[in-house]
């Protein structure tokens, strides 16, 4: 398996948070997906843009793991509208 750099999981993220806008699911002047590095880990957590607060999404893991769970957001917005559950 190839290893993942943290740029390439910010270019993900970055789509993401990109796609999600682009539904009006998210307003990126207010808040969006970030990854937060730190203590040798990584974890995915949604941050407020001017506030600094910031809600976890994953628990820290891995630059892989943190991989594995954009992948499966990515699946989940793939399959299924959002907006049927809600």
């Amino acid at each position: 398996m190839a290893r993942l750099s943290q740029k390439h999981l910010e270019a993900r993220l970055d789509y993401l948070n990109r796609y999600l806008a682009g539904k009006n699911w998210i307003d990126r002047d207010i808040a969006n997906f970030a990854i937060d590095y730190s203590y040798g880990g990584a974890r995915m957590v949604y941050r407020k843009v001017n506030g600094g607060a910031e809600t976890d999404v994953s628990v820290r893991g891995t630059k892989s793991e943190i991989g594995d769970i954009i992948s499966a957001i990515e699946n989940v917005l793939n399959r299924c509208d959002i907006r049927e559950v809600i």
